[in-house]
């Protein structure tokens, strides 16, 4: 995981992280694969994160998004 934190104190201590894309996309991967109960990287599996964009309310402001797909094959045997 390449996650880069610092962290600056004067009065209050304030930590910053920087995620790459590729990155949040693992995490967030991770994060719906385990709601599900499945670990992302299982042999029956096959998935695909992206980023995007939709439109939100009359005046079609634009909201970034990312997008999990998880295939469940269950003509296969899950990794042990």
């Amino acid at each position: 995981m390449s996650i880069s934190v610092s962290s600056d104190r004067q009065n209050r201590t304030v930590h910053r992280a920087h995620v790459d894309e590729k990155e949040l996309h693992r995490l967030v991967l991770h994060a719906v694969a385990g709601q599900l109960g499945l670990v992302p990287d299982a042999a029956n599996l096959t998935t695909r994160v992206f980023s995007t964009t939709y439109q939100e309310g009359s005046l079609g402001t634009s909201r970034p998004r990312i997008e999990v797909e998880i295939i469940e094959a269950h003509d296969v045997e899950p990794k042990a």
